[in-house]
């Protein structure tokens, strides 16, 4: 393509507006091959015109005198020299996403995460019928989840956690049959969760935590069976049971649902039901009843906290069999019978050789602290037990434990 000196950036009222000005319009091969270069070059522009820091002076190459192929965070495909990546992705950019993002039409990747992007999220994004990835995470957008985005229909990972994002989640998401991967964690999002996600079923990881949603988790999630990450905490307002179709997507690694008011048992066989969980963070809710002695058989398990519930009876005694077991927080529930001896527990946790958190404080354990503590694992960091009715003595080898940086009794 010859090069031509541009004047100051003036969109072309034909070429360059077509998606902006009319419906999302699919040009074959052959009409995009004679108007897409231009449309991608200006298009670029556009974007860099919206950008009002660039400290890194990362956009400094986006002129005439190199392709607009061989600019930063530009890659374009071999045959027919079209934008398929997009990635500015930690350069400190400051500014708004222009609208002529839309128009271009054949980019796969758009990731400009950990920048200063503000404003509403471009509803023309909803043109771009390729894209596979959209990853805004870490900047400043705010409005709502524009619906547009789900005419994308070849999304793979929509990642627009850690932004100021509101209103409600869209239940045209649940469209996005190929979804693999939504992170919409870490924003300002009301409402409920919408039942139409479970349409994601090649969901990998779900990603809701941080935001305001309430009322209670759809038992349809239970039909997302290549789930590895189930992330809702922190929201605050989500009650009710965790239905029990969420405790049997084995494949689920990451199970977080603390800071809730949730309330139910913790299912007996859940170290059955759940065998790839490796962290388990169900604090913060009204749980009641006993912990599972079934938990022992998650053998990849590597936190398991429950603070600040309703747990009863005893802690179980084979905990031990948890080898990369490295946090076990029960701190602040009414574990123990207050009287003979609570403390069962902790002799098999001297198997633990990467432990680094043990707290169990304000519960009614008794019992007396047994020597062994000492052989806990040299990782240990904090060792909180106060706040219950253990007696006896502090061993005189607690000096074993060199990298304490907390003890409480």
């Amino acid at each position: 393509m010859e090069s031509r000196k541009l004047l100051p950036f003036t969109p072309h009222p034909v070429i360059f507006n077509l998606c902006l000005l009319l419906p999302c319009t699919y040009f074959t091969l052959s009409h995009s091959a004679k108007l897409g270069n231009d449309t991608d070059k200006l298009a670029l522009l556009a974007f860099k015109d919206q950008i009002t820091h660039d400290p890194f002076a990362t956009l400094s190459n986006w002129n005439n005198s190199v392709h607009f192929c061989r600019w930063n965070g530009v890659i374009c495909g071999g045959r027919h020299e079209r934008v398929v990546v997009l990635d500015l992705q930690s350069r400190n950019l400051t500014g708004t996403i222009s609208p002529h993002i839309g128009n271009l039409t054949f980019v796969r990747n758009v990731n400009l995460r950990n920048n200063y992007f503000h404003g509403k999220i471009p509803k023309e994004m909803g043109c771009l019928y390729w894209l596979q990835v959209i990853g805004l995470t870490l900047n400043l957008l705010q409005g709502e989840i524009p619906i547009n985005l789900t005419q994308c229909s070849e999304v793979r990972i929509l990642n627009l956690v850690a932004n100021s994002l509101e209103g409600r989640i869209p239940l045209e998401l649940g469209k996005l049959e190929k979804l693999m991967g939504l992170g919409l964690a870490i924003n300002k999002l009301t409402g409920p969760i919408p039942k139409s996600l479970a349409n994601l079923t090649f969901l990998r990881d779900f990603s809701l935590s941080e935001n305001r949603l309430r009322g209670d988790i759809p038992k349809e999630l239970g039909q997302m069976r290549q789930l590895h990450m189930f992330q809702i905490s922190s929201n605050g307002l989500l009650t009710g049971l965790i239905p029990a179709q969420i405790f049997n997507l084995s494949l689920v690694e990451y199970s977080l649902v603390s800071e809730n008011q949730l309330v139910g048992e913790i299912p007996p066989d859940i170290g059955f039901t759940l065998p790839n969980v490796r962290m388990l963070l169900l604090g913060k809710n009204q749980f009641y009843g006993s912990i599972p002695s079934s938990i022992s058989n998650a053998s990849k398990l590597e936190r398991l906290s429950i603070p600040f519930g309703q747990l009863t009876d005893s802690i179980p005694q084979d905990l031990g069999k948890l080898k990369n077991l490295v946090e076990l927080n029960l701190r602040r529930n009414k574990l123990g019978f207050g009287e003979g001896n609570d403390l069962g527990f902790l002799s098999p946790l001297v198997n633990c050789t990467k432990l680094e958190v043990l707290a169990f404080f304000n519960n009614i354990l008794s019992g007396v602290l047994p020597n062994h503590i000492t052989d806990f694992s040299s990782n240990l960091i904090y060792l909180l037990m106060e706040a219950n009715r253990i007696s006896g003595s502090i061993p005189n080898d607690i000096q074993k434990l060199e990298n304490l940086i907390s003890i409480g009794m």
